[in-house]
């Protein structure tokens, strides 16, 4: 099919430059790239980037979006190991999250590299006898998110809920899936989702509309792949294969458009393009906006919309051991009133549940009580609101308190921060069915307290930081080592400690200061 169109396709090319119209310094018109055989251009009224990290885009001086709000970092990067299974001869690999990087820094990228090889899960004490030999490491590490641009449309979590179905060009169904556990440093409508209501692996229906695909102040650029116009929150979830592959049939579609017609890509008829997509299965035109939950029962898993539930539906699933995907359904519908909820309280079953619904709505006045007792709960207990990763009604509560600026949860929550054993008799919490998976042992439930805890804590500064700082003020200031840099901390590597730890650092000494 390339050769029929007269396509070539370069092989271990690496795109160095930009070609800019001579008459419009704002449009490219092609690339400079590199191969062993020395540098090379190619011109063309269209260029697609679909690398990785965004060359092209960086190279044509397009406004960048970057990693998290609260530092800069982008997802853990990952790194596979290769085994041999002496036992059956068969090849094995093993992924290991381990620490950010960022990938545009030469220096950063080879020190984390290496780091990365020498990690902890990656190495044995004795190989003779081992069941796998370990057969190496592979050359290049897993990123996950990197630069994207700012396109004419950038799709965020609020955006997708009131994107106009017809808009979309394709859809991605993910989990909001961090690779870390470090929540509270996280924006709050991801932290609304995964640490207040329990829904890791709440699958959502994510729409990405061209403009995602068309850089802001650039012409003749139409991105593909991952470095689509989405925030951090979105981006965890919109670089999946699947996705990708639509994402990239899409920008193909939009660049023959747009040449065919001689137009701007951002001036390609949407019903056209709409029409095109769904003619090669890249849309479905049934597909929306949706969250979609787990549940207990097989038949209805995945398939149930939180923003579908009903009143009647809302209010039973609050009394119940999965009130998830209830209490946030109370963030985005009023079909369940405050009064109701409120009224509700008295009722032992629903009282965590209603007690987070109506904090989710910021409405935390009448369960205030309820909220400082689940943070002073060392029971463990969690919710059943998610399929393998599921956090203690005691941490959603800590989450409720900072969203809503509780300052009289202070002492609650610095008894936590401050008392780096405050959670070391709560039950282990990797035995707890499969709601606990990615629970790896006593330190992991240790960080997950005290980290919610401070981030809370930080939370309620940044709203009233006089009422926060005199309750700091009582307290001795943390040691982080003895919370994250210091213990297993989800059972990985020191890349994962030390990137958790910089952010904890920096938190601790802006209050303790």
């Amino acid at each position: 099919m390339l050769d029929s169109c007269g396509a070539d396709v370069v092989y271990g090319a690496s795109v160095c430059g930009v070609l800019h119209d001579t008459d419009d310094t704002e449009r490219i018109d092609g690339v400079i790239f590199r191969t062993g055989a020395g540098f090379f251009a190619a011109r063309a009224p269209l260029t697609i980037d679909s690398t990785a990290d965004s060359a092209v885009g960086l190279l044509a001086g397009c406004t960048m979006l970057g990693g998290r709000e609260s530092d800069g970092e982008f997802q853990l990067f990952s790194n596979v190991s290769c085994f041999l299974n002496r036992e059956n001869g068969c090849a094995a690999s093993e992924n290991c999250d381990d620490g950010t990087v960022d990938q545009y820094d030469p220096a950063d990228l080879g020190i984390k590299t290496l780091a990365s090889e020498a990690a902890g899960p990656h190495l044995g004490k004795r190989y003779a006898d081992a069941r796998y030999r370990r057969l190496g490491t592979v050359p290049y590490l897993g990123v996950r998110e990197g630069l994207r641009i700012k396109g004419i449309d950038t799709m965020t979590l609020e955006r997708a809920a009131s994107c106009p179905t017809d808009k979309a060009i394709f859809f991605e169904l993910a989990n909001l899936d961090s690779h870390a556990k470090d929540f509270p440093f996280e924006s709050r409508g991801y932290r609304d989702v995964v640490e207040l209501c329990s829904l890791w692996d709440c699958r959502i229906s994510i729409p990405v509309t061209k403009g995602c695909l068309i850089p802001a102040g650039v012409h003749g650029l139409i991105a593909a792949g991952r470095n689509i116009s989405t925030d951090h929150d979105i981006a965890l979830a919109c670089r999946m294969m699947r996705a990708m592959q639509k994402c990239g049939e899409a920008a193909g579609v939009i660049a023959y458009l747009a040449h065919r017609d001689g137009t701007d890509p951002h001036n390609v008829s949407d019903a056209e393009l709409r029409d095109e997509l769904i003619g090669r299965n890249v849309l479905d035109p049934a597909q929306h906006y949706a969250m979609y939950f787990y549940t207990a029962d097989p038949a209805t898993r995945y398939k149930k919309d939180i923003l579908e539930l009903t009143a009647d539906e809302i209010a039973a699933m609050l009394a119940l051991d999965a009130p998830g995907a209830a209490v946030y359904a109370c963030s985005v519908n009023r079909k369940l009133g405050s009064d109701a909820l409120v009224r509700m309280l008295d009722d032992p079953a629903s009282r965590r549940g209603d007690a987070l619904a109506l904090a989710v709505r910021g409405e935390n006045a009448a369960a205030r009580d309820v909220l400082i007792g689940m943070i002073r709960d060392k029971s463990g207990e969690m919710p059943c609101s998610s399929h393998t990763f599921c956090l203690p009604y005691a941490v959603s509560a800590m989450s409720a308190a900072g969203k809503c600026g509780m300052t009289e949860a202070l002492p609650a929550l610095l008894d936590i921060v401050c008392d780096p054993d405050y959670a070391a008799d709560i039950p282990n919490l990797d035995k707890v069915e499969d709601k606990t998976k990615l629970i790896c042992d006593g330190d992991d439930v240790k960080y997950l307290y005290f980290v919610g805890a401070l981030g809370a804590v930080y939370d309620i500064y940044r709203a009233y930081p006089d009422a926060a700082r005199r309750a700091v003020a009582e307290r001795r200031k943390p040691d982080v080592k003895k919370y994250v840099t210091g213990a297993s901390m989800i059972g990985r590597t020191d890349g994962v400690r030390n990137s958790s730890g910089k952010i904890v650092r920096r938190m601790i000494d802006e209050l303790w200061k």
